[in-house]
């Protein structure tokens, strides 16, 4: 379910994690990655 404009550049990134819920832990967990300089996408 893509429910709008598909945005192909964000599917031909690279990234070093994928986090799947954008939760309290996954928005948390996103955040802490990041700051480390990790690429992380994260999808609900």
């Amino acid at each position: 379910m893509l429910g709008g404009k598909y945005n192909s550049s964000i599917a031909n990134q690279k990234y070093d994690v994928l986090i799947i819920g954008s939760g309290i832990s996954g928005l948390c967990t996103a955040a802490l990655l990041s700051k480390i300089g990790r690429r992380v996408l994260l999808i609900e």
